[in-house]
């Protein structure tokens, strides 16, 4: 099927993707909570070094952080400090002065909206590498296992897409770099027809391969009952109230967000109703492990400290004179908790 991975990845990958599809969701969304509570520069280069630590554990054996990323995470963190500081116009330090007469942009650049907008690219950078390691850990096949069994169709559809993606880039760059060899130069937008006719016939031939693969192999094969008259009725009614709810709370109705609450309540409780019908066969179970809970329970140690810190530890705001961030010790040490997917060993 067109896959390049050495023996050693493989068994990195087996090694480490060991921890179950739902310890790796709650340790994802416990990390995705404190970057974004923690609106600190400090906790948020906490936490991205956290994340890289598990990022390198979850990769081959022997490979290094790839250059690309810090490439990516300078390029995160120089546009919005340039965009802060062009657009916004607070702060004691000036570093330089623009004609006010320009529109937008006109006016002081300060060192404080520099700072602003580095620290808010470095929480967006710390985000995208935390899901890039949530994917690099799990394998398509334990991501499906993530949808209510009711989208079950659909979760198989959107992570193959997903895992076209970077194959249809790497494929392209070999189709690009054949026709470099061949002496061709890529010139104007007609030139991108020799290179994108290839692509797509691979991209066809890999899509027939992976449907006669999944085929043959009784992948995700499902027994699914009919949807009943009742059931539709009951995803109107539940549409119905929650747009009910909605349109009554713009106009200022307070219960309108017990009508929204419960349509919406409603309507996860027959998808519920309607998953328990669908039964489909796994060529291998994901047995639940110790290691899931030791795991899942090191990533909500730091969930009670949010309670006892106060906005002000978390928050950091750097006007109207640039000062140190503050930090406190136990929340720090506390977010040291998250490297535990990266601390078991290959067996």
């Amino acid at each position: 099927m067109g896959s390049e991975e050495t023996p050693e990845e493989l068994q990195a990958i087996a090694g480490n993707s060991a921890l179950t599809a739902h310890a790796w969701l709650i340790w994802l969304l416990a990390a995705a909570t404190f970057t974004i509570l923690s609106r600190n520069p400090l906790y948020t280069t906490l936490i991205l070094l956290v994340v890289a630590v598990v990022y390198h554990r979850v990769r081959p054996r022997g490979a290094v952080f790839p250059f690309s990323w810090l490439r990516l995470g300078g390029f995160m963190l120089l546009i919005p400090a340039l965009f802060y500081a062009l657009s916004l116009s607070s702060g004691n330090t000036i570093l330089a002065r623009l004609p006010a007469q320009w529109p937008l942009i006109g006016g002081p650049i300060t060192l404080e909206a520099m700072v602003l907008g580095a620290s808010n690219g470095l929480l967006l950078f710390t985000l995208l590498l935390l899901f890039a390691t949530f994917n690099r850990a799990l394998p398509a096949s334990e991501l499906i296992r993530l949808t209510p069994r009711a989208l079950h169709h659909l979760g198989i559809v959107v992570l193959i897409a997903l895992t076209y993606i970077p194959e249809t880039l790497a494929q392209g760059q070999r189709i690009r770099e054949a026709q470099a060899i061949r002496g061709y130069e890529l010139k104007g937008w007609r030139g991108w027809r020799p290179l994108l006719l290839p692509l797509l016939i691979s991209g066809l031939e890999r899509a027939m391969e992976v449907a006669e693969a999944m085929v043959a192999r009784g992948y995700g094969s499902t027994g699914e009952q009919p949807h009943s008259t009742r059931r539709q009725m009951g995803m109107l009614v539940g549409l119905a109230a929650a747009f009910l709810g909605w349109l009554l709370i713009l106009v200022g109705i307070v219960w309108g967000w017990g009508a929204l609450v419960g349509g919406i309540l409603w309507l996860l409780w027959l998808v519920w109703r309607a998953g328990r019908q669908v039964t489909f066969s796994r060529y291998q179970q994901q047995t639940w492990q110790p290691w899931d809970g030791v795991v899942i329970i090191a990533s909500l140690v730091p969930l009670p400290l949010l309670l006892w810190l106060t906005p002000a530890t978390l928050l950091y705001i750097p006007f109207p004179r640039l000062t140190l961030p503050p930090f406190e010790p136990l929340w720090g040490a506390a977010l040291l908790a998250l490297l535990t997917p990266g601390l078991r060993t290959e067996e």
